[in-house]
C-alpha cells in the first residue's frame, strides 16, 4: 500500500512496475480522498505482526485460514482501506459487512479479468468506516478443489491503514478582563455661611463674628508612625502601639506563587497545580573530588498565576523564554508576604520549584 499526501488536482494514472517473470498476476486499485489530516493523516499502529507506525497492519495469521481478517487502530470519524492478494485458485471472494468493495480483480486463461469476472480470484479493496477502539475488516473465500475431496486452503495476505480526518480550527483565546477601578469618594463641599444684611456704615457685622466664635474647633490629629518610619514588625515580635498594619507589598505576585494550588518543579505532573514539569540534560563534564557540573534545560507549563482577581504572566522571568529555566537558581527581590505580613524572598530553583526564604 502506497500514499501520496496532498496530490495536484486532475485525473493521474498509477503505475506499478513489475520484475519480468515467467508468471506474474496482479490487481490494483486507487483511490482519492478529501478532508484528510495533512499532519499525521495515518493513525499509529503498535500491534501485530509487521506493524509500523505510518499506520500499516498486516494480519498475524499468515494467510492459514479461509477468511482473511485484519484489526487497525482507528476512531470513530475515521476511514478505513484495506486491500487482500490471494494466489490465483480462488473461486468466491468478496468483503464483509459493513465494507464496501472498491475493486477486484480474477484470473481467466486467456489474462486477468478486472472487475471480478468469472475466473480465479486474486485480490481486491474495500473501505469502511472506523470504530473505536479498533475497526476489524474480513473477506470471505473459497478456495480450489483438493485432490483428496473437499476444498483446500489458498495462502493470502491482507493489510489496512486509517484514514484520520482533518482537526477542527484551534479556539481563539479569549483575553481576560481586567477589573474595572473603583471611583475615588468625592470629598463632602465645606458649610457655607450665609450671608447676612448688610452693616451699617462702619459698624462690624455682629451677626458674622458671633457665628465664628461659637464653632466648635477641629483637635489637630495625631500624626502616626508608618511602615517606612517604624521598624518591621514580625509574628514574634511585641505588638508595636503606633504602628499601623502593614501594607502588602507584593508587586511580583511571589505570595500566590508559594501556594500550593501554584506549585512548579515537581517532575511530570502535579494535579493540584494542573503543571508539567520536563527536563533534559545538556551538558555533564567530570570535575575534581566529586565536583561535576551538570547543566539542564527545564520546562514548567504553569506559567501564569492569579491574584486578586489579576492575572501575571511569566511572574518567574523564565530564560530562555516563559516557563524555561537553564540550570541555575535565581533569588528574587524582596516582597512582603499577604498571608503572614513578613519580609521574604523567592528563590527559583533550577527544576522550576519555589522556595520562600523569610527575613527574620
Amino acid at each position: 500500500m502506497f500514499e501520496l499526501l496532498a496530490p495536484p488536482s486532475g485525473a493521474h494514472n498509477v503505475v506499478v512496475s513489475f520484475i519480468p517473470l515467467a508468471q506474474t498476476y496482479a490487481v490494483g486499485g486507487s483511490l482519492s480522498f478529501y478532508g484528510v489530516n495533512q499532519t499525521t493523516p495515518l493513525q499509529t499502529q503498535s500491534l501485530g505482526s509487521m506493524a509500523s507506525k505510518t499506520g500499516i497492519f498486516k494480519s498475524p495469521d499468515d494467510g492459514t485460514s479461509t477468511s482473511p481478517n485484519v484489526s487497525v487502530n482507528s476512531g470513530n470519524s475515521n476511514v478505513v482501506v484495506d486491500t487482500v492478494a490471494t494466489t490465483p485458485s480462488v473461486s468466491s471472494f468478496s468483503p464483509s459487512s459493513p465494507q464496501t468493495s472498491r475493486w477486484a480483480g480474477s484470473f481467466t486463461s486467456p489474462g486477468i479479468s478486472i472487475g471480478g469476472g468469472s475466473g480465479f480470484k486474486i485480490g481486491g479493496g474495500s473501505t469502511r468506516s472506523g470504530a473505536i477502539p479498533t475497526a476489524n475488516t474480513s473477506w470471505s473465500m473459497t478456495g480450489p478443489p483438493s485432490e483428496s475431496g473437499g476444498l483446500s486452503i489458498a495462502a493470502w495476505a491482507i493489510g489496512a491503514i486509517s484514514l484520520k480526518p482533518a482537526g477542527a480550527p484551534a479556539p481563539t483565546p479569549t483575553p481576560t478582563p481586567l477589573p474595572t477601578p473603583t471611583p475615588l469618594p468625592t470629598p463632602p463641599t465645606p458649610p457655607q455661611i450665609a450671608p447676612s444684611k448688610p452693616p451699617g456704615l462702619n459698624l462690624p457685622n455682629l451677626d458674622v463674628r458671633r457665628r465664628l466664635q461659637s464653632a466648635v474647633p477641629v483637635a489637630p490629629q495625631s500624626k502616626k508612625l508608618t511602615t517606612e518610619q517604624a521598624p518591621i514588625c514580625d509574628l514574634d515580635c511585641n505588638p508595636c502601639p503606633d504602628c499601623e498594619p502593614p501594607t502588602p507589598n507584593d508587586p511580583i505576585y511571589a505570595t500566590p506563587r508559594t501556594e500550593p494550588r501554584n506549585k512548579t518543579g515537581e517532575p511530570g505532573i502535579t494535579l493540584g497545580s494542573r503543571n508539567y514539569n520536563w527536563s533534559v540534560p545538556l551538558v555533564s563534564l567530570s570535575g575534581r573530588s566529586g565536583m561535576d557540573f551538570n547543566l539542564s534545560l527545564t520546562y514548567n507549563s504553569l506559567v501564569w498565576v492569579q491574584q486578586n482577581g489579576m492575572i501575571k504572566f511569566n511572574p518567574d522571568s523564565g530564560f530562555p523564554g516563559p516557563g524555561f529555566r537553564l540550570g541555575l537558581p535565581i533569588v528574587q527581590p524582596r516582597f512582603q508576604n499577604s498571608d503572614t505580613g513578613l519580609w521574604s524572598y523567592l528563590m527559583i530553583t533550577p527544576s522550576g520549584g519555589r522556595l520562600e526564604l523569610r527575613q527574620v
